[in-house]
């Protein structure tokens, strides 16, 4: 009697946790793992072999700095270690256990690499050039954000999982980790640029607010350089590597289910097990503007709040 009371005490928490069992027992997701796993060979392969020469080794006998080179150490090995070993010669293992073995790669890729770009020998902010957008583009490629959006996109997590798995991966770096914006604010001539793009930010994510609220955001931490620097570091890392990617997986998700849904399997229909394993809301398959602009404001007002609060404020560095 206790389980059906818990379910009807947590109606959607006990409905999302059958979903996801469900889901993790369907065909569909052995089928698309047992493909994905060659797949992946391929990109640690590649990973490995762009790490290992363009990062660790350039840190460590170009620019002399042995031990934040050494930090990279561990995520190597491990990104070894996958393709030569475990889907070499354990790929049963790896194909039933893919999604939490490529979230673990991300994450601990997501705190190597932002702990060697925060405490790294060299400046990329340097290059901003005066503009915002640059700006941004370099933010984005030493917070992560894209790394973490192509990571996310090339294993085509299912949206059950990627739910679960891209606010582990991108939040719990950037709460605990290191920032870059030490080192951001440590470059010539970018205070302009960063309270540009600032202000830009607020702008555009205060049309969803009372017209005082925009006034108010505009004028709160205009000074603070530091401050303006978490939150766009935060937001770029939650969009661009949480709610966007987690849009499209469950958008092309959505399409195929559709697909598949409209056939029938060895003359049979699909089962109420295998619908359930792929439910779906349906407005997921609609990806409009709208949507994405809610996504990108609560990101935007989440981190900004996150940051006021000071919770990110031991990741300066």
């Amino acid at each position: 009697m206790a389980e059906p009371a818990k379910a009807r005490r947590w109606p959607v928490l006990s409905a999302a946790c059958q979903r996801i069992v469900a889901w993790w027992k369907s065909p569909q997701r052995r089928q698309r793992n047992a493909t994905g796993t060659m797949m992946d060979r391929v990109y640690l392969l590649l990973l490995s072999s762009l790490m290992l020469p363009s990062v660790l080794l350039r840190i460590w006998l170009v620019e002399d700095h042995l031990g934040v080179a050494m930090r990279g150490v561990p995520y190597l090995f491990f990104i070894l270690l996958l393709p030569h070993v475990v889907i070499k010669y354990h790929s049963s293992f790896y194909m039933a256990h893919r999604e939490v073995i490529t979230t673990l790669t991300l994450l601990l890729g997501m705190f190597t690499l932002r702990d060697i770009a925060a405490n790294g020998p060299g400046n990329l902010f340097i290059s901003h050039g005066g503009s915002m957008a640059r700006l941004a583009m370099l933010l984005m490629m030493t917070g992560h954000a894209v790394w973490c959006f192509i990571h996310s996109l090339y294993h085509r997590w299912s949206p059950n999982w990627s739910r679960l798995a891209l606010p582990l991966t991108a939040l719990l770096p950037l709460l605990v980790g290191e920032s870059v914006c030490h080192k951001l604010l440590a470059a010539p001539g970018i205070l302009q640029p960063l309270e540009q793009l600032h202000t830009a930010m607020v702008v555009a994510h205060g049309l969803m607010l009372p017209p005082g609220a925009l006034l108010v955001g505009l004028e709160t931490e205009q000074d603070n350089s530091l401050q303006q620097c978490l939150a766009l570091d935060g937001y770029l890392l939650v969009f661009f590597g949480i709610l966007l990617p987690s849009f499209l997986l469950g958008c092309w998700e959505r399409r195929e289910w559709q697909a598949l849904a409209g056939e029938e399997r060895a003359g049979q229909q699909l089962t109420e097990r295998e619908l359930s394993a792929h439910w779906m809301p349906e407005r997921a398959a609609g990806a409009t503007f709208w949507e994405l602009y809610a996504y990108s404001c609560f990101a935007w007002h989440s981190m900004h709040g996150l940051q006021l609060l000071g919770w990110m404020g031991g990741t300066a560095g």
